[in-house]
């Protein structure tokens, strides 16, 4: 598994303020088995946002939390 960061602005005073969020992808035998972002653009706000992202072992597919944006920013 693998975190990194995903900036999505910067300046304070641009678009949405300073937003970051993050992205994380899951590897097994140096092959790919997902690769997402944790939300998306900051001004998307129909799209659900990852709070966890688990593979368990012998399981095909993740193990994805999301929750709805209104929820996430209340």
């Amino acid at each position: 598994m693998e975190i990194g960061p995903s900036p999505g602005n910067r300046n304070i005073q641009g678009r949405c303020g300073a937003h970051m969020s993050a992205w994380v992808t899951f590897h097994k035998e140096n092959k790919l088995l997902l690769r997402t972002g944790f939300e998306g653009d900051c001004l998307d706000v129909e799209s659900e946002i990852i709070t966890s992202a688990r593979w368990r072992s012998g399981v095909e597919e993740a193990d994805i939390t999301e929750v709805r944006f209104s929820e996430f920013y209340k």
